[in-house]
């Protein structure tokens, strides 16, 4: 598969809410083509870590400097102002250098030259017929041997298949075995056959490496933190809660949402809009973002009274066709919390309601 196509179904999966799918794709091509910004991001919506975000989203920066919306993401989850390496001054950009020769080509037509070899001073007579038929060598009248032939010793031991295979087996005749203790015959005959073939395995020392080898692997995964950080996002969710991003000033602060109280407006693609609304600590609050055009994807986000990322959401059930957002909290704490409404690709209009 092209790593076009890997990025579209990345790109579906992200859209169906399968985002840990998606980064195990994505990652990869990250790694093999660090210079692939439409996969960093595709990664920067795909990982729920606002710190994996933040450098998917430097990365893109990166490689595409005036990409609005991976610079108003980079400011909305805490990661600042992005300023790109400043380039360094060309060390020889006023040496000039003497022109070069033109290389000696062998094959171009030049005067033609007399020929060394026209004439053999050796032809009609044998230089070396004084020599006997035997051969000699360099030291003496030793004929020469011909070396001994290369004998390539076979290696001892099963194959890995022939290992494989004697695994299946041994699975069947220990079932086969199960079955028969469980209808009360051939117990003893099972069990002779299962020790003959565990211990045939445990004596072959292919068997005893390839066991090592599958431990060792183990090990090697585990201690791996690349590993760990792929299993830690693997086995988060997308929208849910979060902490410690903090909001920035880069959005369009439309005004204040009371409880129970629908409020509209119209979002940009390169400009969030932020709403505000006061709480105590307990209430429970739902927040949904409804879509009034057809081309918006909203996305929701919700900040403290002092201004950190408690809770995000984009699609409610992308499986039936729902792009809303929702967000349904217990306040933790009493004073003024913002709510964020983005967009996912093309702005448009919606409605938000506090209940």
């Amino acid at each position: 598969m092209s790593t076009t196509d890997q990025l579209q179904q990345a790109f579906r999966l992200i859209k169906d809410g399968n985002k840990t799918q998606a980064t195990a794709i994505l990652v990869p091509i990250v790694r093999a083509e660090p210079n692939n910004a439409d996969a960093w991001w595709l990664l920067a919506n795909a990982v729920s870590s606002p710190e994996q975000q933040r450098r998917s989203l430097e990365q893109v920066l990166r490689l595409r400097p005036n990409d609005d919306k991976a610079r108003n993401m980079l400011d909305k989850i805490g990661g600042g102002a992005y300023t790109p390496p400043p380039q360094q001054p060309d060390p020889f950009a006023g040496v000039s250098y003497p022109p070069q020769q033109q290389p000696y080509d062998p094959f171009v037509a030049s005067a033609p030259q007399p020929d060394p070899f026209a004439s053999d001073p050796y032809a009609g007579s044998d230089p070396f017929a004084h020599v006997g038929s035997q051969q000699q060598t360099a030291w003496g009248s030793t004929p020469m041997q011909s070396p001994p032939p290369v004998v390539v010793e076979r290696r001892k031991g099963t194959s890995p298949f022939v290992i494989f295979l004697a695994i299946i087996g041994l699975i069947g005749v220990v079932s086969c075995g199960i079955c028969a203790v469980a209808t009360g015959g051939f117990a003893s005959m099972f069990g002779q056959v299962i020790q003959q073939v565990a211990g045939t395995l445990t004596s072959d020392p292919d068997f005893g490496t390839a066991m090592q080898n599958f431990g060792n692997l183990g090990l090697t995964l585990t201690a791996d933190p690349n590993f760990e950080n792929l299993a830690a996002t693997m086995s988060s969710s997308f929208g849910t809660a979060n902490s410690g991003v903090q909001l920035s000033g880069d959005f369009n602060l439309r005004g204040t949402v009371e409880k129970g109280q629908t409020v509209s407006g119209t979002v940009d693609s390169s400009e969030d809009d932020g709403w505000t609304f006061s709480g105590s600590s307990g209430d429970q609050i739902v927040i949904d973002l409804r879509a009034t055009s057809d081309d918006l994807d909203p996305q929701l986000y919700l900040y403290n009274p002092v201004k950190a990322l408690v809770m995000q959401n984009d699609d409610i059930d992308f499986a039936n066709d729902n792009l809303n957002s929702r967000i349904e909290i217990a306040l933790p704490e009493s004073g003024t919390y913002t709510i964020i409404v983005s967009a996912f690709g093309n702005g448009g209009s919606y409605e938000l309601s506090v209940r």
